[in-house]
């Protein structure tokens, strides 16, 4: 090889290696934070809310501590009850941390679940932050006496509608459950399969718990019934009654508020139905083994504070609001709405709100697997009949009250479904049976309803 060549040779090797040394320190420039500054984040929450309280932490985090970090949402995309179930099933699997730091909102029933199996962190936030916080609200827990999990917002549910299309129909505005029930409201409701969605599923313990067991299923059966569609998640539900697919719909107030806040109060109403709803919060906990433990403390008392908390009620744009959207959930800090009450754009305060009835918490963790197993069975899966079967009771094709009695019979009884509910219940085959015996019995009693 000639001199010439060999220094060309040398001279493309020497360009090649500055090249990759000139990527390398644009990288190590622009890397994340080191795997130690690393928040993971488990949430059923729209991406949205995510994002608007991951990047006002962070630079929270950078102003209290001088350091950096960054935040990872797991992407679990599968619900309340899906990530309950992940978490649960992981855990199984890794007893001592799942290396997921931080599972978040939901309501309180997976919480109180996973403090059951032991596998929540137990941190005390500091009396500064916890003082401004009530124990409870509408006579639920605000916060874990054990520290174990802490509501980040508080909830309300209840019914939305078009007031448009409802004025139109010549229909009622809803007061209670029961109203989603109505014959005439066939075809006019939305809801979600509460296998998939918190919201869906603590709207349904809610209406059993209000009403009682047989009372409460028979409501329940003729609200299916009354579902144009059952859609996967909640969230959908504002959306199909702001655009008239239905008029009404099962929902999460700060849904609600947030649809009523793009169409107007004109267009879009929301009822809490008085004496028969809850008001509990949605909540946050670290879990045990959580590998970053410092850093999920450090978001606990940020979504505690006033700073986090801000992001819940003030408008998008306002000093210390949302960046991006208006996200609109009542905060935990009663004196805070207060002292923004001219630019809080939730119309109702911590403090002012009372609940209807005793809601046991307990009782819907020990029962929330087995209890979405059955709505699923006789009311999602069998909808066509049910559908088909309701609404010739509701047309007046099929007459008297044994039909529509009939159609809401349930195939167990309270006792043995809360019996069932422990070990029992983690037998696949057991539960597999189970669950195809009550679609069998749902089949049948649609049927029979329709030869009458």
């Amino acid at each position: 090889m000639s001199r010439s060549i060999q220094y060309l040779l040398s001279a493309v090797v020497l360009v090649g290696v500055v090249a990759l040394l000139i990527v390398g320190l644009g990288k190590r420039k622009t890397r994340e934070p080191r795997e130690g500054n690393v928040l993971v984040v488990i949430s059923p929450h729209q991406d949205y809310i995510q994002s608007e309280f991951f990047e006002a932490f962070k630079t929270w985090y950078r102003k209290q501590t001088g350091k950096t970090c960054s935040v990872r949402p797991k992407e679990i995309s599968a619900g309340t009850q899906g990530q309950l179930r992940y978490i649960v099933e992981l855990f199984d699997q890794q007893p001592n941390g799942i290396g997921i730091d931080i599972f978040w909102g939901g309501g309180v029933d997976p919480y109180v679940e996973l403090k059951a199996r032991n596998l929540l962190h137990t941190y005390k936030v500091p009396d500064n932050i916890l003082k401004h916080i009530p124990a409870t609200c509408a006579g639920q827990p605000t916060y874990d006496p054990a520290y174990q999990w802490y509501g980040a917002a508080i909830s309300g549910f209840g019914i939305i509608y078009n007031k448009k299309y409802q004025q139109q129909a010549k229909l009622p505005v809803p007061e209670t459950w029961e109203d989603l029930a109505r014959p005439d409201l066939f075809g006019k409701v939305s809801m979600a399969d509460p296998r998939k969605s918190g919201v869906a599923h603590t709207l349904c313990e809610i209406v059993i718990q209000a009403y009682g067991w047989e009372k409460g299923f028979e409501i329940l059966t003729k609200m299916a019934g009354n579902c144009k569609m059952i859609v996967d998640a909640s969230s959908r539900v504002p959306g199909d009654v702001s655009l008239g697919e239905v008029i009404y719909g099962p929902t999460i107030d700060f849904y609600a508020w947030a649809r009523i806040a793009i169409d107007g109060a004109e267009t879009i109403g929301f009822v809490l139905p008085k004496g028969l709803t809850v008001i509990n919060p949605d909540a946050m906990g670290i879990l045990k083994g959580a590998p970053n433990v410092d850093l999920a403390e450090a978001f606990l008392r940020f979504i505690l504070s006033e700073d986090g908390q801000k992001l819940l009620i003030l408008p998008k744009g306002a000093p210390g609001g949302p960046k991006e959207r208006t996200i609109g959930r009542i905060s935990v800090i009663p004196d805070l709405m207060k002292k923004y009450a001219k630019e809080c754009v939730v119309p109702v305060n911590l403090a002012d709100l009372k609940g209807g009835f005793e809601y046991d918490s307990a009782k819907a963790s020990v029962r929330q697997g087995i209890l979405n197993d059955l709505l699923g069975a006789i009311l999602v899966d069998t909808h066509d009949d049910l559908a088909r079967a309701w609404g010739a009771v509701a047309a007046g094709k099929i007459k008297g009250d044994n039909a529509a009695r009939e159609l809401g019979s349930v195939p167990i009884s309270e006792g043995e479904l809360m019996r069932l509910a422990g070990e029992k219940w983690q037998d696949e085959r057991f539960r597999n049976a189970k669950i195809s015996e009550w679609i069998k019995f749902a089949k049948a009693k649609y049927e029979n309803v329709l030869s009458r």
